[in-house]
């Protein structure tokens, strides 16, 4: 069991042992081995996206443009600058992080900071994916579909 009523709308771990889910409120859980645990993620904010590329490099995204890091110890806020939610996630393995979301918002983490990028929309963008630090895939309202390659 969860141990939490929220409604949970993200889910990514680095392994089978260690697992994360997040929510409604600024719930965040994680599962370590076989059991769940509720860790402070510091905002009330709604998670919408879970990402990450290593055990300590775990990244959470939701309304207001909200992006917590988990760094192996605690959740810290990294300011975005997307004033809408962020709904979609994808880190490559390297850390590069990418995020989508409201009015067509596509910010980047490169690694001290996020940047904004032109998305070429203004519509929402739902969720995203990756295949390499290079290529971005993102989807969205009314059946869009994009391809970002920097």
């Amino acid at each position: 069991a969860s141990r939490t009523q929220n409604l949970l709308l993200a889910v990514w771990g680095p392994s089978a042992a260690d697992t994360w889910a997040a929510g409604t409120h600024g719930v965040v859980l994680r599962r370590s081995g076989t059991t769940w645990s509720r860790v402070d993620s510091g905002t009330e904010v709604s998670l919408f996206a879970l990402t990450g590329s290593a055990a300590d490099a775990v990244w959470a995204v939701g309304e207001q443009g909200v992006a917590i890091r988990w760094n192996g110890s605690r959740w810290q806020a990294q300011p975005t600058h997307a004033s809408g939610g962020l709904f979609g996630a994808w880190s490559a393995p390297t850390g590069l992080t990418w995020a989508v979301g409201a009015g067509g918002a596509l910010v980047q983490w490169d690694g001290a900071r996020w940047n904004s990028l032109a998305s070429q929309t203004t519509s929402d963008l739902r969720a995203s994916w990756g295949s390499a630090a290079d290529d971005l895939w993102a989807v969205g309202l009314g059946g869009l579909i994009l391809n970002y390659e920097p």
